[in-house]
């Protein structure tokens, strides 16, 4: 029997599926437009071991 893995998966959200997440202290106010944010979230999910990211603009 093969041995099944569980896979891991992450989204990553600018701040527009929220109209009141600009004003979160965490995320930043341009966080839809600002590349480092994408680059900061990914990062943060490939130390964590996932496997896919999720890019949701």
């Amino acid at each position: 029997m093969e041995e099944r893995k569980l896979k891991l998966g992450g989204i990553i959200d600018g701040v527009e599926w929220n109209y009141t997440g600009w004003r979160h202290p965490h995320i930043p106010a341009d966080a839809s437009e600002n590349i480092e944010y994408y680059v900061q979230k990914a990062i943060q999910l490939e130390q964590g071991k996932f496997d896919l990211i999720f890019w949701q603009t």
